[in-house]
């Protein structure tokens, strides 16, 4: 009967509607701990870099640059984490 139809509609509608939030607060922590990360490591390249602009010794000023360059390709990962993780979200 139409209202039994009705009532069914509904209840898929109400199933439909949670599952699109949960997967969209899936999606949004996906891409906030990625942002995070990224973040998290903006800040530790500026650290590095204050430690370049004190270092007193070659060895000290070779270690410093070292340490950025590893910081600066995981900066690069990080970028392109973030767009993997909005593709993945967008093919869900």
């Amino acid at each position: 009967t139409k209202a039994t139809l009705g009532v069914s509609l509904e209840t898929n509608n109400k199933h439909f509607a949670s599952a699109r939030e949960r997967l969209e607060r899936w999606a949004e922590d996906k891409i906030f701990a990625a942002e995070k990360a990224l973040r998290d490591t903006k800040e530790q390249i500026k650290a590095v870099r204050r430690e370049a602009r004190i270092a007193t010794t070659l060895e000290e000023e070779a270690a410093v640059q070292a340490k950025l360059q590893e910081l600066e390709r995981r900066q690069r990962k990080q970028r392109q984490e973030i767009f993997t993780q909005e593709d993945d979200v967008a093919d869900k």
